[in-house]
């Protein structure tokens, strides 16, 4: 399991590699380090009841909800995302990328509604 700040490092890493791909027109290398990421979020039932817990991972929840959404976005010709162009998906990330970075919440409405932990309708 990642502690917070190995999984603010790793996803950062990744999401910034995704970038690169991505701009070079290597679309099937988004989301190679996803699977890792995802199995190693801590999900257990204590910590999920910590305050700490929720403040802390609620953005790296929501960063992994994106990512699945790129790759599936990219696997069905970047259709399907109202609001999300191609070329938006990079943009997106980096403005993902420093909410981590910066430590504060990620504000952005068409994150927010469509990769938020409870998306708005």
């Amino acid at each position: 399991m990642f502690t917070y700040k190995e999984a603010e490092n790793y996803i950062t890493e990744q999401l910034l590699q995704d970038i690169e791909s991505h701009l070079n027109g290597l679309y099937t290398n988004i989301g190679d380090g996803f699977e890792y990421f995802d199995l190693n979020l801590p999900r257990d039932e204590d910590s999920m009841y910590d305050t700490n817990y929720e403040l802390e991972f609620t953005k790296l929840f929501i960063a992994l909800n994106f990512w699945d959404a790129w790759q599936d976005a990219r696997s069905h010709e970047w259709q399907y995302y109202d609001e999300i162009s191609k070329d938006d998906w990079t943009k997106l990330a980096q403005k993902i990328i420093e909410s981590i970075q910066n430590k504060s919440e990620i504000t952005d409405s068409v994150i927010l509604k469509h990769f938020s932990l409870h998306p708005s309708p």
